[in-house]
């Protein structure tokens, strides 16, 4: 038994250092950068995400029923489901958990997605219409979640690109 360890005991740590540097490879690092290209943010963390909201005020619809803006909250710590962000209606809060990122184009959907939420539910019954949709057929097909989805995945590329412009984002 003990020959056999011997034996076949470094060749396990080997692989399993193999595995780790590979797995290492594919994972994100704490730097948020752009996919396709070697952009990196040039303001802060908090502050890029506080344009981009600015950014969907001014470029997204804002609707009648809202009297206030919303509330934004980073959250620096990393959570244990990959969650990147969430919206609670009564108190008009958006929370980002910014290090859960790993491309600056991901953060945008994010916040766009987010912010896509306060649009669509600007009155407790719409937060429990979103609510009943959950427990009935699942995230992926509540409406409201594929509203998010789409909407952010059409206005990500153009706050990508005007954040490039204003020199909020660099490559």
């Amino acid at each position: 038994m003990f020959n056999n360890f011997c034996l076949w005991g470094p060749a396990y740590i080997v692989v399993i250092y193999i595995i780790y540097i590979v797995g290492s490879y594919f994972l994100c690092t704490n730097e948020v950068s752009h996919n396709n290209y070697d952009s990196y943010i040039t303001v802060t963390k908090s502050k890029f995400v506080n344009e981009v909201v600015k950014w969907c005020i001014n470029n997204m619809e804002y609707p009648a029923g809202h009297k206030y803006y919303p509330q934004v909250k980073i959250c620096y710590y990393k959570t244990k489901r990959n969650r990147f962000g969430d919206y609670t209606s009564n108190i008009r809060l958006i929370r980002i958990f910014i290090n859960n990122h790993c491309s600056v184009e991901e953060l945008i959907n994010t916040v766009i997605h987010e912010y896509t939420h306060y649009l669509d539910m600007p009155y407790l019954n719409n937060q429990r219409e979103y609510i009943k949709y959950l427990k009935e057929i699942g995230y992926f097909d509540n409406p409201y979640e594929i509203n998010a989805r789409v909407t952010a995945d059409r206005y990500t590329s153009l706050c990508f690109e005007d954040m490039l412009r204003c020199g909020i984002i660099s490559r």
